[in-house]
């Protein structure tokens, strides 16, 4: 998938980037820096970070926010073994309506490197579901709220979809971004319809050559130099992401991230792509295979121009399953990382979705660009 092979030239960059640095006092300097920037200082605000105890495993999370009264999302990140709780920066909008939880899952990034730094192969999907509802039951003694709200970015919108199904009493919303439907088959065979079609449109003959002769049609094994010619013919039509200098910034400035952490994210990435998680039921797993029936309101926010989870799949999907309210966003020039890159475009959709619902207003309605 594009994604995981951005996501790898990411760390590359991040590698890169400690060979670079002038050493500890600048990266002293660049954390008090961040510390300062991000520091949340009204009166009912909180900011909490530490190893909490899950399942046998001291797994980090992060509370942030302006005002603690406020509703409370369990961020689960992408991946899996993609955790972005050191883009502290960049979810600063999010942060000013919300009570923000940053979970680092098993298998990646702080919690992967306090664990020991391998992946364990056998993890699966009951082991994660496992995780993040004791992750949610911890939220809500420690904050002492009934419910609390799931947003799910990519796999984690696979992962919150589990969870919201296991143990519907816990949670008061579902949210996806970069909701993740259908198998990789048939999302591949998506991508390269949609780049042939943009490259034609813009005379980009390289790029149809590239996109025909040597990725050719899909399927396209991960790593693959196949699929690595289906990347670069990719590159001048991705929509905007964070940049590998914005990561490499923001993981070097992040205060509670070690070099050791930094280090942890190459293996967890790569780890988790080797686990009984990945190989054997996330690969090719279709969560529109079947209508779910949820008992929380459903939101969906997905980039118009994600290339890597179709915004029509998300929008079937949604249509097809039953939940007290549901709404579709789709925020025009947006990708899969829509989370992270444009956090206050994302902030804006989930309160004009998700506050209506949680206050009563009833149903909110599907926007589309």
């Amino acid at each position: 998938m594009i994604r995981f092979i951005r996501r790898g030239a990411i760390v590359f960059a991040l590698l890169v980037g400690l060979l670079a640095v002038a050493g500890l006092g600048w990266l002293a300097w660049a954390r008090r820096q961040t510390a300062e920037a991000v520091a949340i200082r009204t009166p009912n605000g909180i900011d909490e970070e530490r190893f909490v105890p899950i399942n046998g495993a001291p797994q980090w999370i992060t509370i942030r926010g302006d005002d603690r009264s406020k509703p409370v999302l369990l961020i689960l990140h992408g991946g899996p073994g993609s955790p972005e709780s050191y883009l502290l920066r960049y979810f600063r909008p999010l942060e000013h309506h919300y009570v923000v939880v940053q979970w680092d899952e098993r298998g990646g990034g702080k919690t992967l490197a306090r664990t020991g730094g391998d992946v364990d192969p056998n993890t699966d999907m009951a082991t994660m579901v496992a995780d993040g509802l004791a992750v949610s039951e911890y939220l809500r003694a420690h904050l002492r709220r009934d419910r609390i709200v799931i947003v799910g970015h990519s796999w984690g919108s696979i992962l919150g979809a589990q969870m919201a199904l296991a143990r519907p009493d816990l949670f008061a919303a579902l949210v996806g971004t970069g909701q993740t439907v259908g198998t990789t088959a048939m999302r591949q065979q998506w991508q390269y319809a949609q780049l042939l079609a943009r490259a034609r449109a813009t005379g980009d003959a390289k790029g149809v050559a590239e996109l025909r002769d040597q990725a050719g049609p899909p399927p396209w094994p991960d790593g693959s130099p196949r699929m690595m010619h289906m990347v670069h013919a990719a590159g001048p039509y991705l929509p905007p992401t964070l940049s590998y200098s914005q990561n490499v910034e923001a993981v070097l400035g992040a205060p509670h991230w070690s070099l050791g952490d930094v280090l942890a994210l190459q293996r967890g990435m790569t780890g988790m792509l080797r686990t009984e998680l990945w190989t054997r039921e996330v690969r090719d797993a279709d969560i529109g295979a079947s209508d779910g029936a949820f008992a929380m309101p459903v939101i969906v926010i997905q980039g118009a121009r994600d290339l890597t989870t179709p915004p029509e799949f998300a929008r079937a999907w949604l249509d097809r399953i039953h939940a007290p309210a549901k709404a579709f966003v789709a925020l025009p020039g947006q990708g899969h990382e829509v989370l992270s890159y444009d956090n206050a475009a994302f902030t804006r959709a989930l309160d004009a979705t998700l506050l209506p619902i949680l206050n009563g207003a009833g149903p909110a309605r599907s926007r589309s660009p």
